[in-house]
């Protein structure tokens, strides 16, 4: 924990700092410093909105959320739940097994999140790995939209971040054989 603030400086919200009678805000999260004016009223209120969005941006649940009930409702819980439903639809063991894999692939990503604050971002991002196996990435979107789906008719989530995403599109590399070249084929 840092030293107390002086007298002069005590009323400034965190992370907002004056220098050379310039105000300047800092991320906490990398530390790159923002300049925000002479003026000091503005220079509060820009750091004050930007203090609230870097909070609203956490991933961990909030004490709101624990207070209106959402404490358990994080992805990785509802992963959880989610392959239940799987298990009940007699599916073949090495579809659960592939289903199973993109599922920790998913939790080790966005496991701590509360579901009903995944945004179409969070997907984007998190299809964006596999963006030169396109196909890979269409079936992972394919497991996504089926998850929230499932989601939302559980009364987990209101809305399917995937939706809005677009499928990543695969071109086939190879054709098929035909006839054609059964005459040039070696015997």
């Amino acid at each position: 924990m840092g030293r107390r603030r002086s007298a002069a400086t005590r009323d400034l919200p965190p992370n907002l700092y004056v220098r050379r009678g310039y105000f300047a805000w800092t991320d906490p999260r990398d530390g790159k410093v923002y300049s925000l004016g002479k003026d000091k009223r503005q220079a509060i209120n820009e750091a004050i909105e930007a203090n609230l969005a870097l909070t609203e941006s956490l991933e961990q649940a909030r004490l709101v959320d624990r207070l209106d009930g959402n404490k358990g409702n994080t992805l990785a819980a509802w992963c959880d739940q989610y392959e239940t439903i799987l298990a009940e639809r007699k599916l073949s063991p090495g579809t659960l097994s592939t289903y199973r894999q993109r599922l920790r692939a998913l939790r080790e990503k966005h496991g701590s999140d509360l579901i009903g604050r995944i945004t179409t971002r969070h997907v984007a991002e998190f299809l964006a790995q596999w963006k030169g196996h396109a196909r890979m990435g269409q079936a992972v979107r394919s497991l996504l939209l089926d998850l929230f789906r499932e989601a939302m008719a559980a009364g987990w989530t209101h809305s399917n971040p995937v939706e809005p995403t677009r499928a990543p599109r695969h071109e086939v590399t190879r054709a098929r054989l035909t006839l054609a070249l059964k005459p040039g084929a070696p015997q």
